[in-house]
């Protein structure tokens, strides 16, 4: 079954390829590594991304596939495909952890403001920027964002200030400038 699968895969049949490697995984003949990631693989590439995660959560779990930053990011990857935006912060920040690369940490705290759990978004967006990461004036927004909602008016202004400073995202930070400041004084809050 499991050859059926990759030869269907090697002339470029995906949707065949799909079916028997999704009926071998069911019958248990998918065994090693290669082939859980390549059945991974093609869930994904055609927009079945939930089953994607399920499968690769399972087996970096049981040891199968190798718990490395590759796969788990694969795995973070997955998640946020299927609008998982929680599991996929968890993953994005096990990967950050073990690589110590700021994509990884900013991806981990854009996910996490999304899913409005600010504290530990500015913690991530904070410790992207202090390993360099691209985007500066789109990630001190995003810090601005999540200080703004913990109701941090001070530290909310003084990260649009600094986002005000990149050209690609000084009009929207412009807007959020007022805001900050008038909800602040709403609040009876000084800046």
């Amino acid at each position: 079954w499991t050859q059926l699968g990759m030869f269907y895969l090697l002339i470029e049949d995906y949707e065949r390829g799909l079916a028997v490697l999704d009926l071998s995984y069911k019958q248990g003949f998918l065994d090693k590594e290669s082939q859980i990631k390549t059945l991974a693989s093609l869930y994904s590439s055609n927009q079945i991304p939930v089953k994607a995660a399920r499968i690769l959560e399972k087996h970096i779990d049981s040891g199968l596939v190798k718990r490395d930053d590759k796969n788990l990011s694969s795995l973070a990857n997955a998640w946020h495909a299927a609008q998982h935006i929680d599991k996929a912060a968890k993953y994005y920040g096990e990967v950050a952890k073990m690589t110590n690369d700021a994509k990884h940490f900013r991806k981990q705290g854009m996910l996490l403001k999304q899913d409005e759990q600010f504290k530990a978004a500015v913690t991530a967006l904070n410790k992207a920027l202090e390993l360099g990461a691209s985007g500066e004036g789109r990630i001190q927004m995003s810090i601005a964002e999540s200080h703004f909602y913990l109701e941090q008016y001070k530290k909310a202004y003084a990260a649009i200030q600094k986002a005000m400073k990149d050209p690609k995202v000084r009009r929207a930070a412009k807007g959020w400038v007022s805001f900050i400041k008038d909800t602040a004084q709403r609040k009876g809050k000084s800046i």
